[in-house]
């Protein structure tokens, strides 16, 4: 896995794990989709202000068109540390 300082726009990437354990693997079983589903399509990064221990990355992307059925996709954010994901 890529450390995300060096995803582009357009990289398809899995989700942070603890999005995938809190909520994202349950409400996938409920709407019947597989667990290939779970990924991002990645829109914009950007870094984010720094705090004290040091920089963030803002993500922004898009779930599968499965995850809406036929409704609005609408953008999934996250943020990470430059060297994790």
């Amino acid at each position: 896995m890529k450390p995300v300082a060096d995803l582009k726009v357009g990289d398809v990437v899995a989700p942070p794990q603890r999005e995938v354990s809190l909520w994202m693997k349950r409400t996938a079983a409920e709407k019947g989709l597989p667990e290939s589903v779970l990924s991002i399509t990645i829109e914009s990064i950007h870094e984010g202000a720094p705090d004290k221990r040091g920089r963030w990355i803002c993500v922004k992307g898009f779930l599968p068109q499965a995850w809406f059925g036929d409704g609005k996709r609408f953008p999934f954010t996250f943020k990470a540390r430059p060297d994790t994901l």
